[in-house]
Parts: structure tokens; sequence; C-alpha cells
């Protein structure tokens, strides 16, 4: 009896221990499966045309995964939210294309109010770029070319190198102006000039070559510098006189960036308001009416002696758009 009670004994003891090993073995897998599933949730964010779909659960880990980071905060029954979607989706799409490791964010305000206080998002969309995790203001344009022209040149050479006048055609097609100078050596004194204002200036891509060809077809010697672009009644190339410095140069381009009188729109009133001229002179004019071609001949003849110094607009009055402007200086139509 002794010994069937012992060896009965013996047998619980390794039927406990077989079911200690047996719960062990469940729960590790058990802790497994749910960090392998924690991990997988933590990792998921959806992406719409190639721009990521951030919220407060996913938000860190997006900034924290990638070095460089635009995120829009935008509200849904936002006009300009709406209007800068197409060109915020272009442009992460045309890095995507290029390779680039830059990554293109939005996040939905109105949803996720946390992020938004976070940030201190007033208005919008508002626009942040995270570099490493450090937020910095964006304060380029809401074009497509503009996006990725600002972030190349925040993460990168600001200047692009070219070698055929395809490449500059290109770009003005798609962004009406452009910069192209010629530099052997771009440590120059001339050169590193050139380099900081690309760098300081968004909206504008500052290109620059040293093939020979493509001097020659510019008319470019060694340091040259000529604009060019595609302005209606305007001179297509505007070559640069004097000493290349930075002071020089930024004059240069803020006096032949736009066209002698420009139309206020949406899309050009930041380089309008933004930019370094802060001199304005606003001709209000109704498109429609019989003396309006008249009254822009006059204004382009006078905006012509104020070039660099003054930056002539042309409001036009018929377009609905442009109401809160005529609203601000109290102009009825």
């Amino acid at each position: 009896s002794r010994g069937i009670n012992a060896e009965y004994g013996e047998f619980q003891t390794f039927q406990h221990y077989f079911k200690q090993i047996n719960l062990r073995a469940r729960m590790k897998f058990f802790l497994l499966a749910t960090l392998v599933a924690s991990l997988a949730f933590a990792a998921e964010i959806t992406e719409e045309e190639n721009v990521m779909v951030l919220t407060e659960a996913n938000f860190d880990e997006a900034v924290g995964a990638n070095k460089n980071v635009l995120v829009e905060f935008y509200a849904p029954w936002c006009g300009h939210c709406k209007a800068l979607a197409p060109e915020y989706a272009k442009a992460a799409t045309a890095l995507k294309d290029e390779g680039s490791e830059i990554r293109l964010a939005k996040v939905d305000a109105t949803e996720h109010k946390k992020l938004g206080e976070r940030f201190g998002v007033r208005g919008y969309p508002t626009l942040k770029f995270f570099v490493d995790g450090k937020e910095k203001e964006y304060n380029g344009g809401r074009k497509s070319p503009d996006i990725v022209s600002w972030l190349k040149k925040k993460t990168g050479d600001p200047c692009k190198v070219v070698t055929s006048k395809d490449a500059v055609d290109t770009e003005v097609e798609i962004s009406h102006f452009t910069v192209l100078a010629a530099f052997s050596d771009r440590s120059s004194a001339a050169g590193a000039a050139y380099t900081a204002v690309a760098s300081d200036t968004d909206g504008v891509v500052f290109m620059v070559t040293d093939d020979a060809a493509l001097m020659a077809e510019f008319g470019l010697a060694d340091g040259g510098v000529v604009a060019v672009r595609d302005f209606a009644d305007e001179e297509p190339r505007v070559a640069m006189t004097g000493d290349v410095t930075a002071e020089s140069l930024a004059t240069f381009v803020s006096a032949n960036r736009l066209p002698s009188v420009v139309e206020f729109s949406d899309e050009t009133a930041p380089t309008i308001f933004g930019g370094d001229i802060k001199s304005h002179f606003l001709v209000f004019s109704d498109s429609t009416s019989e003396t309006n071609k008249a009254v822009l001949a006059t204004f382009r003849k006078v905006s012509k002696g104020v070039a660099g110094k003054m930056i002539c607009v042309f409001v036009d009055t018929n377009k609905g758009d442009n109401g809160r402007i005529l609203e601000f200086f109290g102009i009825k139509k």
C-alpha cells in the first residue's frame, strides 16, 4: 500500500512538473504573440496617394522612423486644404518616384485635436517639417514644384546640377522661372554666395552647370548668372550684371522672379507679400471692362521703373475669390 502510494505521489509530482512546463511555454507563446501583434498594430500606417495618414496613435512612430517628414495639419471642410490636397499628393509621388527618403504626411486636426494642440495649430492648413523628430516651420509654396524644391533645399544641395537645355526648359515650363549659373568651382566666393542664396530662397529652383555647350547656349561665362522665364510680354532671359554676392544675387532674383505686373491670387499671394520686397503697388480693375486692357498697359510701363524696389500687383475685381482682399482694402466693385 505504501509502495503504491509512494509511486502515485511521484507520478503526481511529475504530472505537476510537466503541467508547469506546459503552462510556462503557453505563457511565453502568448506574450510573444501579443508582442508581435502590438508591433504590427503600431507599425500600421496607411497611405493615400503616397501621403502617410497619421493619427494620435501612430504620429510619434512615423516621425521617429523617418528622418525628414513634412506634415500637413488639415480640416476636411477647409477650402484651402482641399486646394492643397492634389498638389501635396503630387509632391509626395514625385519624391517617391525619385527614390527620396523625404516623406509627406497629413493629420486631420479636427479629429486628432491633441496633436493640433501639441503643435500649436491655429489655422488650416498648417504645415510643419520634422527633421530627426525636431519640429521646424514650413514657409514654402503650396504648389507641387514649390513643395519639392523647398524640401530638397532643406535636406541636400540647394542647387540643381544640369547639363542640357531641355532640363532648363522643363523647369521653366513647370515653374515659369528659374536661375542658371555657370561655375567651374562652386567653392569660389561667387559660387558660395550662389549656394547660400539658393538655400535661403524658397520657391525658386537654382540651377548650376559647367557644361560648355549649355553655357554657350545661354551666353554664360564662368561665374555668370541668368534668369530664365516665360512671362507674357517679358524678356525670356535676363543676365545678371556686376559682382555676384549674396546681397546682389538676392536683389536680382527678387527683381526678376515675378512678372513686371503680377496678378493677385491665392497661389501668388505668398510670393507677393512674403518676399524680400515689402513695398507694393496695387491696381484694382475689372478684367471684363473696356478700359482694363489700357489700364494694364499703362501699369506695365510704370512697373519697369520700380523693378526690384516695388511689386506691382493687379487685382481682378471680377473674380469672386478676391472678395477678401477687396474687403480688406475697402474696395467695392
